[in-house]
């Protein structure tokens, strides 16, 4: 089952994050205040002197990430959006990977976001010690075992 290109994280939500590129896009309603809150890049991005700040001249407001995972962006933004059941239940076995801890970290690196991983971390990798490290191309983010 393909997951759907656009999911409501937040129904009041302000702000449409297009995420990854292509058919693999998906778009997430957020609340940018949420957003601002968890990452300064964010809060800087947004409200700061960018491009990307709310349009005054009553368009929605979009702001595309292309080059991010949408995957390791949903996982993200349903732990900052609080939806607390999503990010540790849905799909752990296949999703508690190498792989997807990656795009995870390189997601939360790139955006200043390590903070909100701290009360899901061990139940988002319930088994690290059984990973293989080899089974990736990956190099491992020292933010695997730092995660504040």
């Amino acid at each position: 089952m393909s997951k759907p290109s656009r999911l409501i994280l937040d129904p009041e939500g302000d702000l449409t994050l297009r995420v990854g590129q292509g058919n693999s896009a998906r778009d997430y309603l957020v609340c940018s205040r949420t957003l601002a809150r968890a990452s300064p890049f964010f809060r800087t991005l947004l409200y700061g002197p960018f491009l990307e700040k709310r349009p005054t001249d009553g368009r929605p407001w979009q702001v595309a990430l292309p080059e991010d995972d949408p995957d390791a962006a949903e996982t993200i933004l349903q732990v900052v959006h609080a939806p607390f059941d999503k990010p540790s239940n849905e799909g752990r076995s296949s999703d508690a990977t190498v792989d997807r801890l990656y795009a995870i970290l390189v997601f939360v690196d790139k955006y200043g976001m390590r903070k909100v991983l701290r009360p899901w971390i061990k139940d988002m990798v319930p088994d690290v010690g059984t990973f293989n490290v080899h089974a990736t191309t990956r190099p491992l983010s020292p933010s695997l075992t730092n995660s504040g």
